[in-house]
């Protein structure tokens, strides 16, 4: 368990980053086909998490709300 919470974290930190620098930066702002917004900080966020994750634990699935799912 203190595997998974540690490759979590790691995840979640770089996500995180991401999102500041963003932030910082700035970022597009796209509206989704049922009108939601979506945003290039969710995007980047889900995409890194994603990778980080399924790449740590293939065996499981990917439900996101910012990209198809697999399972």
């Amino acid at each position: 368990m203190n595997n998974e919470l540690s490759i979590l974290l790691r995840a979640m930190r770089e996500a995180g980053d991401a999102i500041l620098h963003l932030q910082k930066n700035g970022f597009s702002v796209e509206r989704k086909a049922n009108n939601d917004l979506l945003t290039q900080a969710d995007l980047q966020a889900n995409d890194i998490l994603k990778k980080n994750l399924l790449g740590n634990f293939p065996q499981d699935g990917w439900l996101s709300e910012e990209s198809v799912d697999d399972v």
